[in-house]
């Protein structure tokens, strides 16, 4: 048996609670009809010993911590067996049966913390079927209160007045570099392997650290339903994926991959309409594997997971001519990326507590040749990132008694970069390059209780960074309380620092700056939730971040003096002369995001689920200049998301968003007489603002459910009203007019899958 961590003492000292809980937990099952979403009232066998569920399909259950065998039964639906373990956190599990003419076809658990403060919990089955996510349960938080639109390129949700880099990206504890594709792409991780997500938007526990904002906590399955194997395919007109499990003995196995053909389809329509020889053609891939063995106490697994994304100019005349042979890049490839992770996991449970253990290592490559263009700014500008990565985590929860819980752990990473910047080319042709060895050692515990008023979470981080030879050692306290104020009413608060590195192009000295310090945040926030009907929620937060350290990007006009022929392979002749452009410069600079978010949400009901979201905010960033709007100010943003199920089958779903035009900053033309061309000077910061942003997308699905088969149309249109939204602002040559670049007016996404 693994020996208490030597963090033990210090965590008792944070504090004990004064009052004791209940011995044994609370776990809530609801059971539902799968497809419609209706309650079902029937039998629920626990270890031998039945229950009834009432009216609504819920049953409250008294258990200790452990694995019990759950046996399901209704006379209208299909056996459901299980086996359901009971942590020592609370948990509510929704079952879904099918009904009895889809007699011995799988059904699916979603187990969901109850939230802590500012922790949004969804059921899977929810967020599939909203518009505009093409299926695509992950992408939907992206209608979630206190998340802004982001980037073209860029989905990462950008969340409380943050930068989308700060809100990290969690795969069964892994971090990973992106978990969205571009464009209109999915997440990384097939929706068929999706057990649970939790999306924290601020106010982390000490157990997230290595971010500054929050986390979008995704985690794959580890059991198989039941023996035998269980798979999906899918096919549309974005993509084509496929998934499979299976169960051998005490070992459960899952795969699943997904390859884009969108530059297909944007041939053919550059061929059928003669929009010209020239298209772009834009794709991405991932794949996830993952074995796991159940060995009683204990358990191992073993994952592999990875993802890719490729923009390039396609069609005749696009063949390299000789200078552009030499260079040290395709030019041809205006923007890729991809990471591959492989993780082993070992996880233990006794009766003190539980401890895992996780190793993970992989390589990244990010290159970029349009930033700095209006397609996004998260991302190296005209140049190249990549590396292998090594990462340790241990965590580990110790049951003090039936009310007071210790969580400690330890986060270890080891990155080796190297950064080329292709703007700045040496006499040998060959881009400026940078090596360095980046590592973080991340020591956290926490002291969680429970007592009969509410809970109280305190927990304290340190965080050691070591980058381009420096230092840095940041401490993270934390803390959140919740007040049950009344049956269905609570209250949270949370106030807390977190620390992050900045990204490694920013501190590249190839690209960047290798001075910026480690970016700093003080969050703090105050809200609640109050149950208005037994399938109608409201819940709001207001809050306010600092932060310090912020690595801000600034536009700086490079003048070098150059030869004839440099920059054009040496087909002009003449006289030395000056050469200016624009390039990127990274700064450390400090900012304030203030505002509040709120929900008013629909459980499922048989017919109807949906919610309607509201973010207000207002997000500012400092530096030498002076106070300007953040790049993703956005001070209003709404979210009107409605399902409804008529049944046999069929559901229909419709998503609304009006939102604030993103800001940007307007240039004026000054003309360069050398190399005899116009160049645009950027004017006040962010100091002018797009159009607002409305958008309407709708969907409809069919499913059809015979012996161990479903199969599902669907139907998903994004933009029905063929809003024209900007996306990016480019100017004619001389900068006296604004051009700008909308999203295509309506895109339809047909497809069909199959489940068996």
């Amino acid at each position: 048996m693994p020996s208490p961590s030597p963090l033990l003492p210090l965590a008792m000292l944070l504090h004990a609670p004064l009052a004791h809980a209940q011995a044994q937990h609370a776990v809530e099952v609801v059971v539902k009809e799968k497809g419609s979403g209706i309650p079902v009232s029937c039998l629920v066998e626990v270890d031998g010993e039945p229950m009834q569920t009432d009216d609504r399909g819920r049953l409250t259950l008294l258990l200790d911590e452990g694995r019990y065998d759950v046996k399901v039964v209704s006379y209208e639906h299909a056996l459901w067996e299980g086996s359901l373990i009971v942590p020592i956190d609370s948990r509510r599990w929704e079952i879904f049966l099918l009904p009895q003419d889809a007699d011995n076809v799988v059904t699916v658990v979603t187990q969901k913390d109850h939230p802590e403060p500012s922790h949004q919990v969804f059921s899977t089955e929810e967020l599939m079927s909203v518009p505009g996510t093409f299926g695509d349960p992950l992408r939907a938080i992206q209608s979630l209160p206190g998340v802004a639109r982001g980037s073209l390129t860029d989905a990462n949700p950008v969340v409380r007045g943050s930068e989308g880099y700060m809100t990290g990206v969690w795969i069964d504890g892994m971090p990973v570099p992106f978990l969205f594709h571009w464009f209109l792409g999915r997440s990384v991780l097939n929706p068929t392997l999706l057990d649970e997500f939790h999306f924290l938007p601020g106010g982390l526990p000490a157990e997230y650290g290595l971010v500054s904002q929050g986390v979008l906590d995704a985690r794959i399955l580890r059991r198989v339903e039941s023996p035998g194997f269980h798979g999906r395919a899918s096919v549309d007109l974005m993509d084509g994926s496929i998934s499979g499990r299976f169960q051998q003995g005490d070992w459960h196995t899952f795969v699943a991959g997904r390859y884009s053909w969108l530059g297909g389809i944007v041939w053919a329509a550059t061929s059928a309409f003669s929009l010209g020889e020239f298209f772009l053609n834009p794709g991405y891939w991932d794949y996830t594997a993952r074995t796991v063995g159940d060995l009683g106490d204990h358990e191992i697994s073993i994952t592999a997971l990875g993802g890719g994304d490729d923009l390039r100019v396609g069609g005749e005349g696009t063949e390299l001519s000789e200078f552009e042979e030499a260079l040290p890049y395709d030019p041809r490839i205006l923007m890729q990326r991809q990471f591959h992770r492989l993780q082993a996991d070992w996880r233990y449970k006794a009766g003190w507590g539980r401890t895992q253990t996780a190793v993970s290592g992989g390589y990244t490559q990010e290159l970029s040749l349009l930033n700095g263009l209006g397609f996004g700014v998260d991302g190296p500008q005209f140049g190249q990132i990549s590396g292998f990565n090594l990462q340790m985590r241990h965590t580990a929860t110790f049951r003090m008694n039936e009310a007071w819980t210790l969580h400690e752990g330890l986060d270890f990473t080891l990155d080796t970069v190297k950064s080329e910047n292709y703007a700045e080319l040496d006499t040998n042709g060959e881009p400026v390059t940078d090596h360095d060895v980046m590592s973080l050692v991340s020591p956290y515990v926490e002291s969680r209780a429970a007592y009969p008023w509410g809970a109280v979470h305190i927990g304290l981080r340190g965080t050691w960074h070591h980058y381009q030879g420096g230092n840095h050692l940041v401490p993270e306290p934390r803390a959140t309380v919740r007040w049950n104020v009344a049956e269905g009413a609570s209250m949270n608060a949370f106030l807390g620092g977190y620390s992050q590195r900045p990204q490694a192009f920013q501190l590249s000295a190839a690209m960047g700056n290798p001075d910026l310090q480690p970016i700093r945040t003080w969050q703090t926030g105050v809200g609640g939730k109050v149950q208005l009907q037994p399938h109608l929620t409201l819940e709001g937060t207001a809050w306010a971040t600092w932060f310090q350290n912020l690595t801000l990007r600034q536009e700086k006009l490079v003048v070098e003096n150059r030869q004839a022929g440099e920059i054009d392979g040496g087909s002009s002749t003449g006289d030395p002369y000056a050469y200016g452009y624009l390039a990127p410069s990274y700064v450390d600079g400090d900012g304030m995001a203030v505002g509040g978010d709120f929900m008013l949400r629909l459980s499922p009901t048989p017919k109807w689920y949906g919610w309607i979201s509201l973010t207000l905010q207002k997000a500012w960033r400092f530096e030498d200049d002076g106070w300007y709007p953040s790049d993703h100010d956005q001070p209003f943003g709404l979210n009107v998301v409605t399902a409804y199920q008529p049944g046999k089958g069929w559901q229909l779903s419709s998503r609304l968003q009006l939102t604030s035009g993103q800001p940007f900053t307007p240039r004026v033309g000054a003309y360069n007489y050398v190399p005899d061309a116009w160049q645009g000077i950027p004017q006040a910061i962010n100091g002018a603002r797009y159009p607002t942003f409305f958008q309407w997308d709708l969907r409809a699905e069919k499913t059809w459910l015979k012996d161990r088969q479903s199969i599902t149309l669907y139907l998903d249109v994004m933009n029905v009203t063929a809003a024209r939204n900007p996306i990016a602002l480019f100017y004619d040559a001389d900068f006296e007019e604004q051009i700008t670049y909308v999203w295509l007016p309506v895109i339809p996404n047909l497809g069909v899958e199959v489940t068996y």
